[in-house]
Order: structure tokens, then C-alpha cells, then sequence
């Protein structure tokens, strides 16, 4: 379930992204592919503009709430360098979706064990958007109003960390 609501809401802010481009900007559909389809190779996945959404679990049922992930300032990886930018885009996403969905804010969650972080050559971050295992959280995420709410805060994210970062 948790890979049909990532591909879903992937779609829809591929989707978003490119119905809200500015006349400056220039329009590019991120790529969404299934879990199934590795034709490519992670050096060839790093520099492909990269947002990752993904459900979490946990042995409490109690627990909720959304997150992101961005690799860490001493990483030993080829995104050692924009630690930084990750980290600011990590953040302008949490703020943003869990504003517009009114989910609870956990935290960024720095790392160095994941590789679609690691090898990335442009800013990156991964979005565990609820708790699959909390019912009630569960039920929110595959409600389309609710993931129409989730796309709408990242991509509100996306937006704030370009308009913060200059680029």
C-alpha cells in the first residue's frame, strides 16, 4: 500500500510542479517510475531532480506525524557539499506540509544511510509523510483530499526553498 500511495502522490506533484512554473522557470516533470522499474543506476539517479515520498511504520500504533531526511553536514558521499541546500529544502518542506496538512511536525532527520541521499548531486530530501500504522493516520493518507493536502505542502516547500536559497 505504501508504494501505491507514494507513486500516487509522486504523480500529482509531478503534475503540480509543472502546472505551477512560472514564466521564468523551466518546466521539467520529475520522473516517476515504479519500485520494479531499476534500468538505471544510482550515479545515473543523481542527477535527476529527486523528491521522495514515502510512509513510515512504528510498533506503536499511537504514533504520527510527518518528517524528512537529508543527508548530514560530514557525509562521506559525493552530497557532502550541498549539505546546506539539502538541509534548508529538508526544512522548508517539513514546515510547508505540515502547515498545509496540519500533520504533526517530528523533525529532519539527518542521515547517511540512505542511499537515494547519498549520491545525489543536486539538493535532495525524503519525505515520510504519516505513520501507515496509526489508524487514524492511515485513514488520512489514503484519502485524496488529504494527499491533495500533502502534495500542496510540498510543493508550497519546494517553492519557499527557491525563493530562500536564490536559485
Amino acid at each position: 500500500m505504501s508504494q501505491v500511495l507514494s507513486l500516487s502522490l509522486s504523480f500529482f506533484l509531478s503534475v503540480l510542479m509543472l502546472l505551477s512554473c512560472t514564466a521564468g522557470c523551466a518546466p521539467q516533470a520529475p520522473e516517476v517510475r515504479t519500485p520494479a522499474e531499476t534500468s538505471r543506476t544510482l550515479p545515473a539517479e543523481a542527477e535527476v531532480p529527486n523528491a521522495e515520498t514515502a510512509a513510515q511504520a512504528a510498533e506503536d500504533p499511537s504514533v504520527n506525524g510527518a518528517m524528512t531526511l537529508c543527508p548530514t553536514a560530514s557525509s562521506p558521499y559525493p552530497v557532502a557539499g550541498l549539505y546546506p541546500r539539502c538541509r534548508l529544502l529538508a526544512d522548508c518542506v517539513l514546515d510547508e506540509l505540515t502547515a498545509a496538512a496540519g500533520a504533526k511536525r517530528l523533525r529532519v532527520w539527518e542521515t547517511d544511510t540512505m542511499s537515494g541521499l547519498n549520491w545525489s548531486l543536486v539538493p535532495v530530501t525524503l519525505v515520510e509523510m504519516g505513520y501507515m500504522t496509526n489508524p487514524d493516520e492511515d485513514a488520512r493518507l489514503n484519502d485524496p483530499a488529504y494527499q491533495a493536502l500533502l502534495v500542496r505542502g510540498i510543493a508550497n516547500g519546494v517553492d519557499k526553498y527557491f525563493a530562500q536559497a536564490g536559485e
